[in-house]
């Protein structure tokens, strides 16, 4: 079902799925060929790819190695929220503690554990199942530009912040959320 003033979804593919019906458009081709033509005929220049085996790297990562990982003076609050003025850092070397700030797994606690190839931020969370009560330790990837969105203050709330420190409404709502998924 669609809001006001959303045209609807788009698939582009190679096969059928089983969401064809409902999408607005559905294009049978190679996703690369489609944007190619997109952008062609927005003028927009495409850079070349990287050579094989190098990949992006957002400015807030250039020259940076995996013990550079922390940033400081971030526009949001100890709870992840976008914030009017710089209030917080976010410390994504090893070993660092981490909460989830929301969706399913809001407010479980883990840790960075290092870097994929690519440069992501390996992280491990221990999640509760949907049904039991057996909580495993789960590895799941920050992708390298929430680094860059969380610099720029370009969304509004962040996938993950450090474990809580000291004291203030943020601080006190992030530990109410470890608190609820604990439970």
């Amino acid at each position: 079902e669609r809001g006001a003033g959303q045209l609807g979804a788009v698939i582009v593919g190679l096969q059928r799925t089983v969401h064809d019906a409902e999408a607005t458009l559905r294009i049978f081709a190679r996703c690369d060929e489609v944007f190619a033509r997109v952008a062609a005929a927005l003028e927009v220049d495409v850079p070349p790819p990287p050579p094989a085996g190098e990949f992006f790297v957002p400015l807030a990562l250039e020259g940076r190695s995996e013990d550079q990982l922390l940033f400081h003076g971030l526009r949001y609050d100890a709870a992840g929220c976008r914030a009017d003025e710089p209030c917080t850092s976010l410390d994504l070397r090893e070993d660092a503690q981490l909460v989830i700030t929301g969706g399913l797994h809001a407010g479980a606690c883990g840790e960075v554990v290092g870097m994929d190839r690519e440069g992501n931020i390996k992280c491990r969370f221990i999640l509760r199942p949907a049904v039991g009560k057996l909580r495993a330790p789960m590895e799941l990837i920050l992708g390298r530009w929430w680094i860059q969105a969380a610099v720029d203050a370009t969304v509004p709330r962040l996938p993950v912040v450090n474990a809580p420190d000291g004291t203030s409404p943020a601080v006190e709502r992030l530990r109410d959320l470890i608190a609820k998924y604990a439970a």
